[in-house]
């Protein structure tokens, strides 16, 4: 089991057809001392999503790295990941 330590970095609120929703950045650490930084979606203070922007792991011969991205166009969140 995995804990985070986290404190928000960035809110932003936009709106999608009428719908306010409020962006997050969020940067956590897990137990094991590798940080993440994700975006969390939340609309009437109800999260409804989490997407990792960057999650470096690994150690001294191997290290894996998880990117994502957002964009909000016309009524759109498109989210990506790399």
């Amino acid at each position: 089991m995995s804990l985070f330590v986290q404190s928000f970095a960035h809110a932003q609120t936009i709106q999608i057809n009428h719908q306010a929703f409020e962006l997050k950045t969020v940067m956590k650490e897990t137990e094991e001392g590798f940080e993440r930084q994700e975006i969390e979606l939340y609309r009437d203070d109800h999260q409804l999503l989490t997407h990792t922007l960057r999650l470096e792991t690994g150690d001294c011969s191997i290290v894996s790295i998880e990117l994502g991205d957002y964009e909000v166009k016309n009524n759109q969140i498109i989210f990506y990941s790399y």
